[in-house]
């Protein structure tokens, strides 16, 4: 796939020998960004009816030919009809993941996925009708498109596999960190909503395929990205001036603003205000949504960080699981404000669904 670049790619991969034959799938645009190239990808296999199909982010220089084959695997032997990846990644590496994706989307779906974003992931035919039915939000033609496409799989009780792909080494994301996070909060709310909404939201109707490895490497020589602090004095900045803009959590988040670290219990109920705002609010533009929530992030960033500065990689796992079980029990108390809201609004534009009522239990631990 080649987004209208201008540097020649494509005549390059054209021009490169390889083993199995090539296509050239050229997108111009607009829109742009990753997701604006996935979602034609999908189209092309699904009108070619291929029997399984394999993403991996361009920017990946670890990528292996072994990794085709890893994630292909379990969809062709018929053991999955999503297949995610499990990385050994630095303790500083993903904190989109570590923070929002991964314990969201387990407190969510409890689906054992450890790395719902990673970007390397294979698709069944059934995953691609059902992402090209799907409404696609704006925020998944960007960086948004892989918890898009992960929470249509997972909260449709859909089964999924994970494999071990070893290192991930990838051109540093923090240059964009704003942007991708942004997009990937307002894409995982705008497609809960609508699955929700429409009684489709059924998690945990199929297990997942474990996988024992940790998601984090044993380094701890590395220190945190220096830009951090800068980051950090920005979004207490940012959050002091838009306080009265935060009220879609009882929280009182002025101590935040004036230094006080943003605990992992805090960032847990934070989470789970945000989520219960966001289904409970229709006309909550999601995209402003995830900007709200931006400096938050780097407030728990900041302190999430140090305090897995030293700890074993099982022991960073262990921590998390926590989070999600703190995260699972503050959605579960959403859980009855979200019901009757999403109810209501069910069948004020068409019948509601047998059963739908209850789907929002799901949330509970």
């Amino acid at each position: 796939m080649d987004g209208g670049s201008e540097d020649g790619t494509g005549q390059a991969f054209l021009d490169t020998p390889t083993a199995c034959p090539k296509l050239l799938l050229e997108i111009p645009g607009p829109p742009s960004g990753k997701g604006a190239n996935v979602l034609p990808f999908l189209a092309l296999c699904d009108e070619r009816q291929v029997e399984a199909a394999a993403l991996i982010d361009a920017d990946v220089t670890s990528a292996a030919p072994e990794w085709i084959r890893s994630l292909l695997e379990p969809v062709l032997s018929g053991r999955a009809g999503m297949v995610f990846p499990v990385y050994a990644r630095h303790r500083f590496d993903g904190a989109t993941t570590n923070l929002f994706a991964y314990p969201l989307i387990e407190a969510l779906c409890s689906s054992g996925v450890r790395q719902p974003i990673g970007g390397e992931i294979g698709l069944s035919p059934a995953l691609i009708r059902l992402a090209l039915r799907s409404p696609v939000p704006v925020p998944a033609y960007g960086y948004g498109i892989d918890v898009f496409l992960a929470l249509l799989w997972l909260g449709t009780g859909h089964r999924a596999a994970q494999v071990k792909l070893g290192s991930k080494i990838h051109k540093p994301s923090h240059p964009k960190r704003d942007l991708i996070f942004v997009q990937v909060a307002a894409a995982l709310l705008a497609t809960l909503r609508n699955l929700v909404g429409t009684g489709a939201w059924t998690p945990g109707g199929s297990s997942t395929e474990t996988c024992m490895d940790a998601g984090i490497d044993a380094d701890t020589s590395t220190a945190p990205p220096v830009a951090l602090s800068a980051q950090v004095t920005e979004a207490r900045r940012e959050l002091s001036s838009r306080l009265p803009e935060y009220d879609w959590t009882q929280t009182d988040l002025r101590p935040l603003c004036e230094g006080q670290p943003l605990t992992e219990e805090l960032w847990a109920d934070l989470l789970a205000d945000w989520v219960a705002a966001g289904l409970t609010r229709p006309a909550l533009d999601t995209v402003l949504h995830g900007k709200r929530l931006l400096p938050l992030y780097y407030l728990r960033m900041q302190a999430f960080w140090g305090d897995i500065a030293r700890l074993t990689p099982s022991a960073i796992e262990d921590y998390l699981s926590h989070s999600v079980s703190r995260l699972a029990r503050g959605l579960h108390c959403h859980s009855s404000l979200i019901s009757t809201a999403i109810n209501s609004r069910s069948k004020a534009t068409h019948p509601q669904p047998r059963g739908a009522s209850h789907r929002i239990s799901s949330f509970s631990p």
